[in-house]
C-alpha cells in the first residue's frame, strides 16, 4: 500500500510513452485523415481500466502539462522516425524529421533547428534545416539530423529535440548511447545461470554470487514485457502482457553505470522483452527489489526482476533478466550486466535483508509449477462486495 503512489507514477508514465508513440505513429502515416483516442482516461466500467493518464474524473495525475502534451498531439507536429533508441559511440546517430501540419495557413519560409544534448552534462550537437515552404494538410519531410556519437561520455541519455524558434511548435524524444561491445570490461564477480546444491554451498561459504535465473530453472515464472496490461486483466485474461512497468530506484548503485529513471523508458526495451518476472512470494525475509515491476491490480504481488540479500557468509544478486544471449546486437542489456557486475564488486554492496538457502529453493520450486488461474468469476468475486 505505500507504493501506491509510486506505482500510478511509475505506470502512467509508461502509458504516456505509449500514447506518444502512437499518436506520432499516426502522424508518420501518409494519407491518414485523422485518429482518435479511445482510453484517455481511467475508465471503471468494464473491471475497471486503469489505462489514463487522467483520472476517470478527467483529473490530472500530474504526469504531464496541456502543453507538453500538445508537442505531440497538436495542428502542427514536428517528428523524428528513429530506427532505435539505443546506441553506441562508435555509431553516426541519424534520424529523417518530418512535419505533420493540419494548422490554419502554410508556414512560409520555416527554419526549424535540431538539437542533440546529453541528459547530465554540456555536450550538444546541433544544426538547422533548410528554409521550406510547408502547405496544409501535409506532412513534409524537413532533412536529416546527424551526429557523430564519438563526442558524447557513455554511458549516458540523450535528448533529440526538434523546434521552430519564435513558436511553440516543438518536440523531442528520449535516446541513450553506451559503450561500443568491443569496450566492455568484465568483472572479477562469479556470475552463475543454474540454482543447486553445489552454488549454494559455494555462496554459504563466503563467496560472492550473480544468479541469473534462466527461464528452464523458472519456466512458469510470469513473462517478462515492456508494453502494459491492455485494458484490464479481467476482461482480457489471455494476454503476454501482465505487468504495469518498471519501478526502481535510479540511486541505487546496482543502476550507477545505467542511465534510467524510476520508470520504464525506452531503454528497457530490449531488457525486458525476454526476461521472466519473479514473484517473491514464500520467502522467510522478502527482499526489497532493487528492479520491481508493478502488477496488475488482481494481483498485487510483489513482483521483481532484480534484487540482493546476504545468504551465510556472503551475498547474493538474483535477476531474472537475460543479460546474456545476443549481447553484441543489445546494447542496453549489455550495460545493465556491467553495471551489476561493478556494484557486485564494489564496497557498496551491501544487502539488507538475510535469507536462507530454502528461500531461494521455494522461489524457484515456486516458478516450476503452472499457476492455476482464476476464473473471471472468481477474479470478480474479490472484488465484489454487498451493497
Amino acid at each position: 500500500l505505500e507504493l501506491a503512489d509510486d506505482f500510478v507514477q511509475a505506470s502512467v508514465q509508461l502509458s504516456l510513452l505509449l500514447y506518444k508513440e502512437e499518436i506520432e505513429s499516426a502522424l508518420r502515416t501518409p494519407g491518414l485523415s485523422g485518429f482518435q483516442l479511445l482510453g484517455f482516461h481511467d475508465h471503471p466500467p468494464q473491471g475497471t481500466s486503469t489505462i489514463g493518464i487522467v483520472t476517470a474524473l478527467r483529473k490530472s495525475k500530474g504526469v504531464i502539462t496541456p502543453s507538453l502534451f500538445r508537442n505531440f498531439c497538436s495542428d502542427i507536429v514536428p517528428l523524428a522516425r528513429l530506427v532505435k533508441r539505443s546506441f553506441t559511440t562508435d555509431e553516426i546517430f541519424s534520424a529523417d524529421v518530418d512535419v505533420a501540419h493540419w494548422g490554419s495557413h502554410a508556414l512560409k519560409g520555416a527554419a526549424f533547428r535540431w538539437r542533440l544534448s546529453a541528459d547530465s552534462s554540456e555536450q550538444i550537437v546541433e544544426g538547422v534545416f533548410p528554409m521550406i515552404d510547408i502547405q496544409r494538410g501535409s506532412l513534409t519531410r524537413l532533412g536529416t539530423a546527424t551526429a557523430n556519437l564519438s563526442s558524447f561520455s557513455a554511458p549516458e541519455k540523450l535528448c533529440l529535440e526538434i523546434f521552430l524558434e519564435g513558436t511553440d511548435i516543438a518536440n523531442a524524444w528520449d535516446c541513450w548511447v553506451y559503450p561500443p561491445a568491443s569496450g566492455n570490461k568484465q568483472t572479477a564477480v562469479k556470475w552463475a545461470h543454474t540454482w543447486d546444491k553445489e552454488l549454494a554451498e559455494t555462496v554459504e561459504s563466503g563467496t560472492d554470487v550473480i544468479l541469473e535465473l534462466r527461464e528452464e530453472q523458472i519456466p512458469h515464472a510470469t513473462r517478462g514485457c515492456f508494453t502494459p496490461v491492455f485494458w484490464n486483466p479481467i476482461m482480457k485474461r489471455h494476454q503476454e502482457s501482465l505487468t504495469m512497468g518498471v519501478l526502481c530506484d535510479p540511486a541505487h548503485p546496482a543502476l550507477a553505470s545505467f542511465p534510467t529513471e524510476s520508470h520504464s523508458n525506452w531503454q528497457w526495451w530490449d531488457v525486458l522483452r525476454p526476461s521472466r518476472v519473479l514473484d517473491l512470494v514464500g520467502m522467510s525475509s522478502r527482499p526489497e527489489p532493487i528492479v520491481r515491476m508493478i502488477d496488475s491490480f488482481i494481483g498485487n504481488r510483489c513482483l521483481s526482476v532484480l534484487f540482493e540479500a546476504r545468504l551465510g557468509k556472503s551475498r547474493l544478486l538474483v535477476t531474472s533478466l537475460d543479460l546474456r544471449s545476443d549481447l553484441d546486437v543489445r546494447p542496453a542489456a549489455r550495460q545493465l550486466r556491467r553495471s551489476i557486475g561493478e556494484y557486485v564488486n564494489s564496497d557498496r554492496f551491501i544487502p539488507a535483508a538475510a535469507i536462507e538457502t530454502e528461500d531461494i529453493d521455494r522461489l524457484i520450486a515456486a516458478h516450476q509449477t503452472e499457476p492455476v488461474r482464476e476464473t473471471r468469476e472468481e477474479i470478480k468475486a474479490k472484488f465484489d462486495c454487498d451493497p
